[in-house]
């Protein structure tokens, strides 16, 4: 949601809200983006048993992620930007779900 709140920083500010963008800034927010993208990585192959399909796939996503974060002419457009952010999450469900059931 990181991405969306740094979107929103400036009525966010307006309306007095401590988002976290609000609070460390957007440079600061979108570094904290990328660190927690990076654990979640991390995290997903360290504690996985095995690596199989699912856990390769759901690494990719978050990179898929990373990358439409740091893409800045993505960010030109904001609703085709946001659609692709959100559309990662529903890859990475589709992404789970087949590779969890089509191998």
């Amino acid at each position: 949601t990181l991405p969306f709140d740094i979107r929103d920083i400036y009525q966010d500010r307006l309306f007095q809200l401590k988002t976290i963008p609000v609070l460390i800034g957007s440079k600061k927010s979108s570094l904290l983006c990328q660190t927690l993208l990076v654990t979640y990585t991390l995290f997903l192959f360290i504690f996985a048993d095995t690596i199989n399909s699912e856990i390769v796939a759901l690494g990719l996503i978050a990179l898929l992620t990373n990358f439409l974060i740091f893409n800045r002419t993505l960010k030109k457009n904001d609703y085709y930007y946001f659609l692709l952010l959100d559309g990662t999450l529903l890859l990475q469900f589709i992404a789970a779900w087949m590779a969890n059931n089509l191998s």
